[in-house]
């Protein structure tokens, strides 16, 4: 498989862990290379496309659908990747929910759910910012956190506690009713 293409580059080393199951190394990313018949065992609704699945979350979709023919201790490892990344696909694969205590996107939706209309920080400075005092965070935020579009222009800036910013849920921090107004950094 070496010098073979791949979606990440050229392929420098491949390791075959069982017949038809390969981890793949390039020089800048990797993952994980399923033959025709094994991505065929995995379930439609998370399988991708040439059996490529990236090293970072996506070879926990691969590996756990296929859990009956690898080692425990790879599958365990997949099985907490999908329910942290993947919810909705583990979801698929077990029929089981995935909580908020098991996964990074589920927390992040509930919280996004109660920001509706509210504004959410979406970038922070320390004290360590001149205008920031002692013990505060600063924030921009826009209406439930959008990033892009009209709303991302007319966000505003708020003082908190560092307290308060530090206790926020999945690295989001909403605005509270008694965060004061700021007028921004360097100000």
């Amino acid at each position: 498989m070496r010098g073979k293409s791949s979606p990440w580059g050229t392929i420098q080393d491949a390791k075959e862990v069982i017949p038809g199951l390969w981890v793949v190394y390039t020089g800048g990313h990797g993952g994980i290379k399923l033959d025709r018949k094994l991505n065929a065992a995995v379930p439609a609704e998370v399988r991708r496309r040439g059996g490529w699945y990236e090293e970072d979350c996506e070879w926990s979709l691969a590996v756990f659908s296929l859990r009956h023919l690898l080692n425990a201790g790879w599958v365990d490892q997949a099985e907490k990747t999908a329910k942290q990344w993947y919810p909705d696909e583990y979801t698929v694969l077990t029929g089981v929910l995935v909580t908020e205590e098991e996964s990074f996107i589920v927390q992040q939706r509930a919280f996004l759910e109660k920001a509706l209309g509210r504004y959410v920080a979406t970038a922070a400075w320390g004290d360590w910012e001149p205008s920031v005092p002692k013990g505060m965070v600063g924030v921009y935020a826009t209406v439930s956190g959008t990033r892009e579009g009209e709303l991302a222009r007319t966000g505003k800036y708020f003082l908190t506690t560092k307290e308060r910013y530090d206790a926020r849920c999945s690295n989001l921090y909403l605005v509270q009713p008694d965060d004061a107004e700021w007028l921004g950094p360097h100000n």
